[in-house]
């Protein structure tokens, strides 16, 4: 019995496909009793293939960027004087070397977790006439 070829044509020619394609007309020499069994091990390997295929494809985060005091002052709000002078209270910091810079993703989340913090401290001011 002549084996034909199984490699779908949408798929590059390798090295890989190559040694799948030559199991495969391989698999035209088995005996009758040896079928069972190589059909179980093509539906393991189905299952495994859909598996992955199914599987939800990793969402790579974006790169953090180092934000240098000016961003990080502008982006929180306050002044260089006080992000210097606080910069060991805040988890987002980063010494390189002597130079102070500031995780930007870090900064997002303290903003995200403290935003009610700064909407209370607002509301406040506005109810005893500070902020306009």
């Amino acid at each position: 019995m002549a084996s034909a070829r199984v490699v779908p044509t949408s798929l590059p020619e390798n090295s890989s496909l190559s040694e799948l394609q030559n199991q495969l007309d391989s698999f035209a020499e088995l005996s009758v009793e040896q079928l069972p069994r190589l059909l179980g091990s093509l539906e393991t390997i189905k299952a495994m293939v859909w598996l992955r295929l199914a599987a939800p494809s990793p969402i790579q985060a974006p790169a953090d960027q180092l934000l240098d005091v000016a961003e990080a002052a502008r982006r929180l709000g306050m002044s260089k004087d006080y992000i210097y002078g606080h910069a060991k209270q805040y988890p987002f910091t980063r010494r390189m070397g002597r130079k102070l810079c500031f995780s930007e993703r870090g900064i997002e989340a303290y903003i995200r977790d403290h935003s009610n913090v700064v909407l209370t401290t607002l509301q406040r001011k506005r109810r005893i006439g500070l902020a306009g």
